[in-house]
């Protein structure tokens, strides 16, 4: 899947990780279009892999990650299954935080893949907030 770069921008924008309590949060707006989630696997871990600046989030890291969309629904690998057959509206955003410290004032460069049948590699550069 290609996104072009101005539809990036306004999916991430230049604010989108921001420095917070015990880590650091990635903020984006779903700018493209209602996502209906069908289905979630039971073993999620295996779908998702991520990197700061080239450097692999640990499977231990992932695991206490959590996705909340706008609204207050609050996911994580524990409870990914609550997921199935849930929406994210038009409009919406999507906030993950992750219990990683990053630094105010850096840019860091985030990877992000879904191995899914026709995967989403997401990569973007941006400034902690």
């Amino acid at each position: 899947m290609i996104i072009p770069k101005y539809i990036m921008k306004r999916l991430f924008p230049d604010d989108c990780t921001k420095a917070v309590e015990g880590g650091v949060e990635l903020t984006l707006v779903n700018v493209l279009s209602a996502i209906s989630i069908s289905s979630m696997p039971d073993d999620l871990q295996n779908y998702v892999e991520a990197s700061i600046d080239g450097d692999p989030v640990s499977s231990d890291v992932m695991a206490q990650c959590s996705l909340t969309i706008e609204g207050g629904k609050t996911y994580t690998f524990d409870n990914a299954k609550e997921f199935e057959n849930d929406t994210i509206p038009m409009g919406a955003k999507i906030t993950i935080f992750a219990p990683i410290p990053l630094n105010q004032g850096v840019e860091h460069e985030l990877h992000i893949v879904i191995k899914i049948d026709d995967p989403i590699d997401i990569t973007i550069k941006r400034i902690v907030q």
